[in-house]
């Protein structure tokens, strides 16, 4: 599989991980269980290491996608 197609696979998980982590979060807050904050604290961990992630497959894909598919100004955009 080329490295270009890693980053729009892993892209979204950050992103749900850490909107369900603050919704956790909150619920936690008002509920006041503890399962509710270590669901918190992992989703919230899994949605740091997921940013990193998908920062480091997007330097992948541009370096294979800027090369030939892609418009330079879209590219820009999107970064």
């Amino acid at each position: 599989m080329a490295k270009a197609l890693w980053h729009p696979l892993i892209v979204h998980l950050p992103l749900v991980a850490l909107l369900l982590g603050t919704v956790f979060s909150l619920l936690g807050y008002f509920i006041k269980q503890k399962g509710w904050q270590y669901a918190t604290t992992v989703l919230l961990l899994v949605g740091v290491i997921g940013i990193w992630s998908a920062y480091i497959t997007g330097e992948w894909a541009d370096a294979e996608v800027a090369r030939d598919l892609c418009d330079p100004t879209q590219l820009k955009d999107h970064e």
